[in-house]
């Protein structure tokens, strides 16, 4: 967990909030943001196994992938599970 608020994170709620209410949303700038903050070079230098250099990459597409992640409280904590699109 990050110690402040992560650009990639915050991107995501705006473009979901854009989606649900039609709230505008400048994708382009919200790249910006990302690539040149600290939490992006983390991930970029490639230096710890746990973050996948290809991470930031992925994440700044919009509808590339045909599945969802859902997450649910469970036991006290969150389960997440893939869920696929419909065809």
């Amino acid at each position: 967990r990050g110690k402040a608020p992560s650009p990639e994170d915050e991107a995501c709620a705006d473009y979901i909030e854009h989606l649900v209410t039609g709230k505008p949303y400048d994708h382009v700038a919200a790249m910006e943001r990302i690539v040149f903050h600290e939490s992006a070079k983390k991930f970029i230098m490639g230096t710890k196994p746990y973050l996948p250099r290809e991470d930031p990459i992925f994440c700044l597409q919009r509808d590339v992938f045909d599945f969802v992640i859902i997450a649910e409280k469970r036991g006290g904590l969150l389960e997440a599970k893939m869920v696929r699109g419909q065809k």
